[in-house]
């Protein structure tokens, strides 16, 4: 059967951003990684049966947050914040550190989506990385 993509959007990534936010953050890493394993697991069971799986949804990222969310309402998704917020800045960099380990699970099984979302994910990245950076330095004011 051939594989069907199942691109990870905005929509995704902002999900999973406001998932981490209701967590601790030690728990972040391992959470982002799950919620993509379910969403791996459940893109599987839509190409084989070609039915949403019952437990993690229809294969996108989305679906597998919503369907965590509402399975637990302690973890019921936020409004998303802006990028002002040092806490969902570093949300925001575990999601792309998984999608990130998503795709090169995904590119090793032959899933590969292609190029250009891997580039803008590590682009995306880096940008973000560098903003957290930044944030975590002690202000310096400039002598007068």
């Amino acid at each position: 059967m051939p594989t069907l993509a199942c691109p990870r959007l905005h929509g995704d990534f902002s999900c999973l951003a406001r998932l981490l936010l209701t967590f601790g953050a030690s728990h972040r890493k391992a959470v982002a990684d799950r919620i993509c394993e379910n969403a791996r697991i459940a893109k599987q069971h839509v190409q084989t049966y070609g039915t949403a799986h019952d437990l993690h949804g229809n294969g996108s990222v989305m679906s597998a947050v919503r369907r965590y969310a509402g399975d637990h309402p302690r973890h019921a998704l936020p409004p998303e914040p802006t990028f002002n917020d040092p806490e969902y800045i570093n949300c925001c960099i575990h999601a792309l550190q998984a999608f990130r380990e998503l795709a090169k699970a995904e590119k090793m099984a032959g899933q590969e989506l292609g190029g250009e979302g891997e580039a803008l994910a590590r682009g995306l990245m880096a940008d973000m990385e560098e903003a957290a950076a930044r944030e975590s330095e002690p202000m310096v004011r400039a002598a007068e």
